[in-house]
């Protein structure tokens, strides 16, 4: 099997939340013999003080870049030296996640890693989070890691499935962590509509999965779940199954509606639970460098 995972990058604030995310980062980075890379950001759009301001903020913005730049370099070391494994860090300053996504495809990067804080937004879907606009913007996985629980291992994955699901990368990922950590695997139909026509594609796309499971020799089970409130059934399933790890088909296509609602993605950034792993379709992907290619209209 070609090696997926290959680098690694951490958003690193040294805050407690981004050393949750580094933790994960480093047993990832051991299982899949992956390069480390842990990048801290000087955030530009705090750097906009009054006038009369400016001196005092830029002494105090750099003595802070400055220590911060130290420890990060001292836990470099200390992570390389400790767990073996080839670990890099990077400081820059520029827009969040502006910054996060170019530096992901400088160095190449397969996965990026974010930790996710408290809920601050509520059911404000107006104001995108970090890593919701960090998904927006990148080409390569996402994965997302709660605060309040330490992941070292994915021994138990949920695989929902959806009629609109794209599963050939889904696949290849999912394998690619099972294997490194000896994980069982929950598959989950989600049936939206009530209609035969929809079961039977559903039933389709669980047998194909199942199939697929069969002949990488994955330990699974499966089963389907009915409920209009998908992402409320996907967090069901996984507290059922306890699981570690959710290997999500994401979108950052949004309706009208769901521009001010959420949509399905937006709302599973927002859980505090489980680890997940954002995947997007590479029709996705390439429909989004064409339009980024398109000059502007006039």
């Amino acid at each position: 099997m070609k090696k997926l995972i290959k680098n690694i990058l951490v958003h690193a604030d040294l805050t407690e939340n981004s050393l949750n995310a580094i933790n994960t980062a480093i047993k990832m980075s051991r299982r899949h013999q992956a390069v480390l890379h842990l990048l801290y950001v000087l955030d530009i759009k705090n750097l906009y003080p009054a006038e009369r301001m400016l001196g005092p903020m830029a002494v105090y913005t750099g003595e802070s870049f400055k220590r911060d730049t130290v420890i990060l370099e001292g836990m470099t070391k200390a992570i390389s030296q400790k767990h073996n494994i080839q670990c890099i860090c990077y400081n820059e300053q520029g827009f969040l996640s502006s910054t996060i996504c170019d530096k992901a495809a400088k160095l190449n990067c397969d996965l990026i890693i974010m930790a996710t804080g408290e809920n601050e937004y509520g059911s404000n879907y107006l104001i995108d989070s970090l890593p919701y606009r960090v998904l927006q913007k990148s080409s390569c996985a996402l994965l997302t890691v709660p605060v309040k629980r330490r992941f070292d291992y994915f021994r138990n994955i949920l695989f929902p499935v959806r009629v609109s699901s794209a599963l050939d990368d889904k696949y290849l990922w999912t394998e690619a962590i099972a294997r490194h950590n000896q994980s069982n695997i929950f598959i989950i139909g989600l049936l939206e509509q009530k209609e035969p026509a929809h079961f039977r594609k559903i039933r389709t796309s669980l047998a194909n999965t199942r199939q697929w499971m069969n002949r990488a020799r994955l330990p699974h089970r499966s089963d389907v779940r009915s409920e209009s409130n998908l992402i409320q059934n996907i967090l069901e399933a996984g507290r059922s199954d306890q699981s570690d790890l959710i290997v999500f088909n994401a979108s950052t296509e949004r309706s009208l509606k769901e521009f001010f609602l959420g949509s399905y993605t937006q709302k599973m950034i927002r859980n505090q639970e489980f680890a997940v792993l954002y995947l997007k379709s590479k029709d996705y992907l390439n429909r989004s460098k064409i339009m980024k290619l398109q000059p502007a209209s006039s």
